[in-house]
């Protein structure tokens, strides 16, 4: 049913009653969760959008959600900004490598792709996730070379990182800190390109 043009009423439906009807919402609303759950699954791009603008007011964390399909809406641009606003509702985005390698795609022209990021790279399995997947975002503006210092600095805050950066050599196998970088450590401070001049200290490394 949720394949069809009938899914983005039924979804449409369901949001409003738990919007206006305290008994609906106090005796449905898990039922209702699982269909807008079920309705970001749909082939057809109504009821995602619908689905998704539900879950963002009603998803509290406790049904499995489907990241396979949201790793692929990322991709599209039709529901990208849906998925994306789904995602950083999310208490925590959990670290999934085709989830990541999605938003690193899209976060060189989408200022919402970093901030989900951001937010994996506050646990240290989410943080390697990210340098693992990929590294060359290091040298690129995500959207802007300000946020790319913002992940970055996300991700070293975790000392083990820092540290496994620095010392394990993968420094130099990346280029995270080769001179044609925009991301440079010197004399303890983290220069951003040949023509800025903003310098971040690294309050957030510390040394065990």
């Amino acid at each position: 049913f949720l394949q069809n043009k009938c899914g983005n009423m039924l979804v449409m439906t369901l949001y409003y009653l738990c919007m206006n009807n305290k008994k609906f919402k106090e005796s449905r609303l898990a039922d209702c969760v699982v269909a807008f759950l079920d309705g970001i699954r749909s082939t057809n791009l109504k009821t995602i959008k619908s689905s998704y603008n539900a879950l963002c007011v009603f998803y509290d964390g406790d049904d499995e959600v489907d990241f396979e399909s949201i790793s692929k809406h990322i991709k599209d641009e039709e529901i990208r900004d849906n998925a994306l606003n789904f995602l950083l509702r999310l208490e925590k985005i959990p670290v999934i490598d085709d989830l990541i390698q999605s938003l690193l795609e899209e976060a060189k022209t989408n200022d919402k792709a970093c901030l989900c990021l951001i937010k994996i790279a506050q646990s240290i399995d989410g943080a390697m996730a990210i340098i693992e997947t990929d590294t060359k975002w290091i040298s690129e503006p995500i959207p802007t070379i300000e946020k790319t210092m913002q992940l970055f600095l996300s991700i070293i805050k975790h000392s083990e990182i820092a540290r496994y950066i620095m010392s394990s050599g993968k420094s130099n196998e990346s280029g995270l800190f080769n001179n044609s970088s925009p991301l440079n450590f010197s004399s303890g401070s983290l220069s951003i390109g040949k023509n800025h001049n903003v310098l971040c200290q690294l309050h957030t490394y510390t040394h065990t």
